[in-house]
């Protein structure tokens, strides 16, 4: 199941949208196996792992509490393959924790900027906008089979880069402003 839902304001407090992302992302998921948070969001982390932990909890979910980036970074448990960045070695996770069968919520935020003008006819200005694109994937172990990937995309607010003023002009815009002037003035001249 992919979703992707837009959003154009971070205006609220990191509650209220990490509540909203949530409910985009996570309360379309089927939770039938325990679960293993793998939550990687910047500054995001804290307030998205309260809020996810707690809707989990609303519905009886199975969470099991384990640290992913310890048994990834454990060198004695994981194979020299896992060092990198590919994953969880899902059947050691399963005996760490003791199961047959278990699911890995993993959530993570790739921040972007995009850039923009505005233009008038005698000045323009550029703007930039953050970007937080928020992923959340479940995936079954032992099979590492992937259940649902789910998008979310949040824009910030605009911030102004150059204020638009004469100076800030493109190098036609004074040229073309002189011929319409100029145009007007001739057609004002000649008339009769």
């Amino acid at each position: 199941m992919l979703m992707i839902t837009v959003v154009h304001s971070v205006a609220l407090n990191p509650e209220q949208t990490a509540a909203e992302i949530l409910s985009a992302l996570a309360d379309s998921l089927v939770i039938s196996n325990p679960v293993v948070l793998d939550i990687r969001c910047g500054e995001w982390t804290p307030v998205l792992e309260r809020e996810l932990r707690r809707r989990l909890l609303l519905r009886n979910a199975d969470i099991r509490e384990t640290n992913i980036m310890l048994v990834k970074d454990n060198n004695e448990w994981l194979p020299i393959a896992m060092e990198s960045d590919w994953g969880v070695n899902g059947e050691m996770l399963l005996q760490m924790l003791k199961l047959e069968k278990a699911d890995i919520l993993e959530m993570n935020m790739e921040q972007s900027v995009e850039t923009g003008e505005k233009r008038n006819l005698i000045s323009y200005s550029r703007y930039r906008m953050p970007v937080y694109h928020f992923t959340l994937k479940q995936i079954e172990l032992p099979e590492q089979r992937l259940l649902s990937l789910t998008e979310y995309k949040l824009s910030g607010n605009p911030e102004v880069e150059n204020p638009g003023s004469l100076l800030a002009m493109k190098w036609y815009e004074p040229i073309l402003a002189s011929a319409i002037l100029g145009s007007l003035v001739y057609i004002l001249w000649t008339l009769k």
